[in-house]
Order: C-alpha cells, then structure tokens, then sequence
C-alpha cells in the first residue's frame, strides 16, 4: 500500500506524481495543470485515440497491445478477449492467490453485465430461485429480476443464485451467506462496485467461494470508485472465477455479444491496472469510509408532519442513509444542499452517482421494500470537511422536515 499519506493535499501530491510517471511512460503529452484530473484524462483519451487501434472490424485476428493489457480482437461486437495469466489481479487484487481460473471480459457499463448474466442464467437454471440476502436491491437489478416477464418464475429453493449487491450489504453475516445455503447454492452473482477492488469485502467473498467450490460470477462499475474520484468513462466487467471451467463464461460472452454490449477498447481506463493508482485509489476509498464514520454518530434526528427523519444506516463503504417516509422534491432539496455547500464553504454537488473526492447528495427517489424514500449522501475525501457535512446535512434534514 502507499505510505506517506497523512492528509488530502498529500495524496493530491502524489496522485499528480503517478500521473505524470504514467503519461512518460506511455508518451502521452500532456500540459494538464498539477491537480486538473480532467485535464489530464482528456489528454489521455487524445493519445489513444491515436494510437490506431481498430475501432470496429480488424480483418483478421489480431492482438492488440493497449497500454498494460493486451487483447485479442477480431470484431468489436463479438468482444475482445484479454491475454493475460492474472486476470482477476489486473482488474482486481494482485496479491490474492487464486486456486481457481479466472476469465474475463470489460462491458460497456456494469448494469448490462447484471442484465446479461441474469438472462444467461434463466436460461441454464429456468426452475432457480434468485435469493439477496439483504432487504433493498440497486433499483435496476430489482427490476429485472422482480417485473421482467418470465424470469425465474418457479422457483426451486434448492437450486440458488445468490445475489450480492455491494450497494445494499449492511453486514458481514449478509455478505457471507451463501456459506450457510453452499448445499442448494448453483452459483454466486457479485456486484462488487460500492467496495474497494482491493478491500476485505471482495476478499472474503473470493476466499469463502473458492473454499465451497461455488462458481462466482463478479461484476463491476469502475467507474464508481476505479476513476480516482473523477469520471473517466463508462466501463463495466465480469470476471467468472468457475473451478469446473464449465460453459458459463461462454454463455455469457455470447449474451454480451448478442447484446452489443462489449465495451469498445478506448473505453477502458489505461491507469486501471496501474498497481501504484490502484494502492493510491484504495487509500483514497477507505478515507471515505473512516469520514462516513466520523460524520454518522453527529447527524440528527426530526420528526415532521409527514413523516420522520432519522438516520437509518451507515453503509459499510461510504454512504450515509438519511430516510424520510414520503417524497420530497429532491430538485428542491439539491438546491438547498448547494446553497448549505456555500454557507459552509465546502465543495460539494448534487448528482446522480457517489465516490467523488468531494462531498454529494445523489438524487435518489426509489423506496425499499418499507415504502421509505431515501436521501444518499457520500462523503469527502478530505477529512477537514467532516464538520462541514455534518452542519449541511443536519441543516438540510431540518429545512425539509418543517417544509
């Protein structure tokens, strides 16, 4: 892991000295200012653009060397298959030793991966039950598996597929539960993307797996929290970890081709393997948790007219859950945010995604299974801030509650 970082300006420092390590290596000119992230990845995204890489069709089978991967190409549609002997430590953890064969595949975005794996799935195991161990699912998957007509509609409780969903996993015992249910688990689902790729969470999944000898399909969003706090493109993978090397990744890899969903190459973040980004991302990330918790004890609680508002849970990553029991205007709620933002000097947005560098508020208006909307907040990376988000959210929970 990087040593030497103590404070926010110092992991700016060396985030600047990695980038432009990485930008001489590759020859990637660049005039981007010391702090300017964008800058820099807008000018990284110029230079593999002219690195000639085919964008659709090769006319034959050809392997392409992009940046520290390389693949194996022949139609951008039918995929490009990456070379390498560690694929789960490029994309994952370089240090966990794997008894199983990984296999892997980048897609255009994380939620097309769930989407593809989840109708693969249909189709080898019709008679499956889908079971998440947790009360709320990411409202996408929860629709495709809840309304799509004719998926998984008779259920076998001994046939299981475990679906894990890092964005709604409060505790270890939920994470770990295919443990209890190995006997009738057919295979495991991983949505890893609100953990660290190289945290304890992700480790102890892959470990236990490996342990029962459960097949264990991992999807991803790298662009969550892989991004180093900016966002750099839309990118999505499946990793398959199957120690029968059965015809699950194919089928996948034939679904994802069916769909045109295979990310095209200059989507792929060229820092995303780089292992000293990665150690200075997961420091990054666990600032983010160690503020959540700093912040979480502090917020307050309001009875209104309409409802309550209390804090409900501490996400085990980075997310502090403010709950109300009817909807707001959540457009009106983000201007007050920002104004607060303002008032207490601290760099924050309202937007729809979390694992920035700065303080948000994500415009999220889907109920759980209580009929309770909720308000996301993620926090900063600096932890100089954390009084500041306090003041904000506290100020905001309040201005909503008399309204």
């Amino acid at each position: 892991m990087i040593e030497g970082l103590a404070v926010y300006s110092d992991y700016v420092t060396k985030r600047s000295h990695l980038f432009r390590q990485f930008a001489q290596r590759f020859g990637v000119p660049t005039d981007a200012a010391k702090n300017d992230v964008l800058a820099f990845y807008r000018d990284l995204k110029i230079h593999t653009a002219g690195l000639g890489l085919p964008s659709v069709t090769n006319i034959e089978n050809e392997r392409i060397h992009y940046y520290d991967l390389t693949f194996f190409s022949r139609y951008q549609r039918q995929g490009h298959t990456i070379v390498s002997d560690n694929i789960y430590g490029q994309i994952y953890d370089q240090k966990q030793n794997l008894k199983r064969k990984a296999q892997g595949i980048f897609t255009t975005n994380c939620q097309a991966a769930n989407f593809a794996i989840l109708q693969v799935l249909n189709l080898l195991y019709p008679d499956a039950m889908i079971v998440n161990p947790s009360d709320r699912l990411y409202f996408e998957s929860d629709y495709i598996i809840n309304r799509f007509t004719g998926l998984f509609k008779k259920p076998n409780e001994s046939k299981k597929i475990i679906y894990l969903d890092s964005s709604a996993l409060l505790n270890e015992s939920e994470l770990l539960c295919f443990e209890s249910q190995a006997n009738d688990c057919l295979v495991i689902i991983f949505d890893t993307s609100c953990f660290d790729r190289q945290g304890e969470y992700v480790e102890k999944v892959v470990t236990l797996a490996e342990k029962l000898n459960l097949p264990l399909i991992m999807t991803r969003s790298h662009l969550k929290l892989d991004s180093l706090g900016f966002e750099y493109d839309s990118l999505g993978s499946i990793v398959v970890l199957d120690a029968e090397e059965s015809e699950l990744f194919t089928k996948i890899s034939e679904y994802i081709s069916h769909m045109g969903a295979y990310a095209l190459i200059n989507q792929v973040y060229p820092f995303l393997f780089n292992q000293e980004l990665k150690d200075l991302n997961s420091w990054r990330i666990n600032c983010i948790r160690e503020n959540s918790n700093a912040i979480f004890p502090k917020l307050d609680y309001y009875q209104a007219e309409i409802g309550e508002y209390h804090k409900e849970r501490l996400h085990r990553l980075n997310h502090v859950f403010m709950y109300q029991r009817e909807r707001v205007d959540f457009v009106k709620a983000g201007e007050r945010f920002m104004a607060l933002c303002k008032v207490y000097d601290i760099p924050g947005k309202f937007c729809d995604s979390f694992g920035f560098d700065f303080f948000s508020l994500t415009n999220v208006e889907s109920f759980d299974q209580q009929n309770r909307g909720f308000l996301r907040f993620c926090s900063p990376v600096d932890s100089s801030q954390t009084q500041s988000a306090i003041n904000v959210i506290n100020n905001l929970i309040k201005h909503l509650a008399i309204k």
